[in-house]
């Protein structure tokens, strides 16, 4: 088992990915449901840069966690997720 950047056993942040992936939920709310702490030593920052190692963000326009592929654009430009960002021709069919 290994340690990510927060000191949380790998296999917990992805059980933490996996619990907040589409919802908007507050991270220590997650942690308190699942009886997780981070290590002292170790901020909530830490369990963030662990979740982006994984590709889990949070939209910083909606407050939804998701996939990172999903708040960029084909260009890889920040864009938010989906629900925030302006439609554009190729989203919504137009030419």
């Amino acid at each position: 088992m290994s340690l990510s950047i927060s000191g949380i056993p790998d296999d917990i942040v992805r059980t933490l990915a996996d619990r907040l992936m589409g919802t908007c939920d507050n991270l220590q709310r997650v942690f308190d449901s699942l009886g997780v702490e981070i290590p002292d030593g170790f901020e909530i920052e830490d369990v963030i840069s662990d979740l982006e190692v994984i590709s889990v963000e949070r939209c910083p326009g909606s407050q939804w966690w998701m996939e990172s592929c999903e708040l960029v654009d084909d260009d890889l430009n920040d864009v938010g997720c989906p629900s925030c960002r302006p439609n554009c021709p190729e989203e919504s069919g137009d030419e």
